[in-house]
């Protein structure tokens, strides 16, 4: 048991703290400094197993708080060529809206917030623009190719369903 206390005291983080003496002489003995390191590796022991307990009861994120999502993908053509780069937001009537940019074959597969996937269920207006980004020399040149009822005036609504959706859309 001294072995184990001397390696935990070695190469743990826990850190064993002397109370002042109450041994004969104002020195304490070895016996009770074992006894001392005894009560605080069991206390800190016991706050470890009461964390462990108490996350194995509640979970550790069993519930993801993500709302639920369609998984969307689809593909964006104008006057019946694939559409690249262009930006492509679905956004729901409340809630957090999802996006994508196409692929150089007009392809987009929707993301909602990091590496989720999707778009929440539910009624979305769709915007499709070409993207630039705002740092660039090219957005001071900039001049939107897609009308504006594709976008800042859309008139494009889609239905998200659980599971999985596919949304095409052919621009003139």
């Amino acid at each position: 048991m001294f072995i184990f206390l001397e390696l935990v005291s070695k190469y743990s983080p826990l850190k064993f703290v002397r109370s002042p003496s109450i041994a004969i002489g104002g020195f304490e003995t070895d016996s009770q400094r074992f006894m001392q390191s005894i009560m605080i590796l069991k206390k800190n022991f016991r706050s470890v197993a009461q964390s462990l307990l108490l996350l194995s009861v509640v979970g550790c994120g069993g519930s993801s708080g993500t709302p639920p999502l369609g998984q969307v993908t689809g593909a964006v053509t104008i006057n019946g060529e694939p559409l690249k780069d262009a930006l492509v937001q679905f956004e729901p009537t409340t809630g957090r809206g999802s996006s994508a940019i196409t692929n150089a074959a007009g392809k987009y597969d929707l993301v909602y917030v990091d590496q989720t996937r999707g778009a929440l269920v539910g009624e979305h207006t769709v915007r499709i623009t070409t993207y630039v980004e705002e740092d660039s020399p090219a957005a001071a040149k900039f001049k939107e190719s897609i009308p504006k009822k594709y976008n800042s005036n859309s008139e494009l609504k889609k239905t998200v369903k659980p599971g999985r959706n596919e949304f095409n859309f052919d621009l003139d």
